[in-house]
């Protein structure tokens, strides 16, 4: 039994800290929100099988020169900020390979299944089955998708989807029916995400956790221990996703992380009108809409940029302009959001313990944080039973 300081209030902490505490650890979470607040907040509510196929694969090449000559109204980019961490964009896109890319696909694989499995342990465990809905999530296309890369590796893997023929049958919901559309059956959806993180935190409490909603103002190493806030500790995890690289740099550690920004935006439902069943998402807008439990929501594409830099919501004017020509949505039903997904250079989040030791890592899970967060947990409670378990995620990869 080790006393152990989880970092983060997210979905990524939460389920570290109730892993950790289930397995006889005596756990504090810190964060200085309220958990589940911050990124967690405002994903698009999907567990996607899909995600094991990471973005910076052979598919991404040929989109560059578009990208890069604002062609993709989906993807902005700060020239600076690409500048300032040139070597990690290089090594994303050294990443870019056939045979990079299988690897990766089958290790994230292994590591989503785990998650889709506990995902269903939850439902009874911690009464939260009324949250999620078993109806996979729909990509539409507008022309035939006889030759997407992403659905070859999904193939290669074993992911299953299948066409759907007849889109307006299938889902009533939507205005056009020329588009092709594909399923992506073994995925889940959640109505209300941070419900779900709230319900894993009540969990985490009632197993004996404690909770400090405090920022951390200090992050210490001393001969075998830490101290976080005055309070001391054996290990420390950080889960704090974009902001673990400004943690880690403040301790002389040098995480590779990038930012990829989003927003989402809400649209009330209209009264007698059908709904969507699942999430929908539309490759050529680059955004996501996702029945949620008050109201449709948008989800737009990438923002490269710093994380305190302005936020510019026009992304999400586009989604908005595409997405009311598929679904009939009401006015917009509050404030936009938007937050930072954060990005390592192969697209496969860290976790494990660094060189420093008690430090641990459970971070950058970059378009994948509600996806993969209970096999990360589990697999970080795994590794602190035996730190010699294979691991393909260890920040040793970085030289952490």
């Amino acid at each position: 039994m080790a006393k152990i300081a989880i970092i983060g209030a997210g979905i990524i902490g939460v389920n570290s800290a109730l892993e950790l505490a289930k397995a006889g650890h005596v756990v504090t979470l810190f964060d200085g929100k309220a958990p589940g607040t911050a990124a967690s907040y405002g994903n698009a509510g999907i567990i996607a099988t899909n995600a094991a196929v990471p973005m910076n694969n052979p598919s991404l090449l040929p989109q560059i020169p578009n990208l890069l000559l604002g062609k993709a109204p989906y993807f902005h980019y700060q020239l600076r900020y690409c500048a300032q961490n040139s070597v990690p964009f290089a090594k994303f896109l050294g990443h870019c390979t056939k045979t990079s890319t299988e690897i990766r696909t089958a290790q994230l694989r292994s590591l989503i299944y785990d998650s889709v499995a506990l995902y269903e342990q939850y439902k009874t465990d911690y009464s939260v089955d009324h949250l999620f809905r078993n109806t996979g999530w729909l990509k539409l296309y507008a022309r035939r998708p006889d030759n997407d890369s992403e659905l070859e590796a999904l193939k290669a893997q074993q992911i299953p989807y299948h066409a759907i023929d007849d889109l307006a049958q299938f889902e009533p919901a939507l205005q056009r029916h020329d588009l092709h559309g594909v399923l992506l059956e073994d995925s889940h959806s959640v109505s209300q995400p941070i419900a779900l993180t709230t319900a894993l935190f009540e969990a985490f409490l009632a197993q004996g956790g404690l909770f400090e909603q405090h920022a951390i103002e200090q992050l210490t190493q001393s001969t075998g221990h830490w101290t976080v806030n005055e309070h001391t500790f054996e290990h420390v995890v950080v889960c704090t996703g974009a902001y673990s690289k400004a943690l880690l740099k403040a301790i002389g550690l040098k995480l590779p992380m990038i930012f990829e920004r989003g927003g989402h935006r809400t649209f009330e439902y209209i009264e007698g009108e059908p709904k969507l069943a699942r999430p929908i998402y539309d490759p050529d807008g680059g955004y996501v809409l996702t029945p949620m439990h008050d109201g449709y929501r948008i989800t737009c594409g990438v923002s490269l940029s710093d994380i305190e830099a302005p936020y510019s919501y026009h992304q999400l004017d586009y989604a908005e302009t595409l997405a009311r020509k598929l679904v009939k949505m009401g006015n917009k039903a509050r404030d936009d959001w938007w937050g930072a997904r954060p990005t390592l250079p192969d697209s496969m989040p860290a976790i494990g313990q660094t060189k420093l030791p008690g430090l641990w890592l459970n971070t950058g899970h970059q378009h994948m944080g509600l996806t993969a967060a209970p096999g990360s947990a589990r697999r970080l409670c795994a590794l602190f039973d035996n730190a010699q378990l294979e691991n393909p995620f260890s920040p040793s990869r970085f030289g952490l």
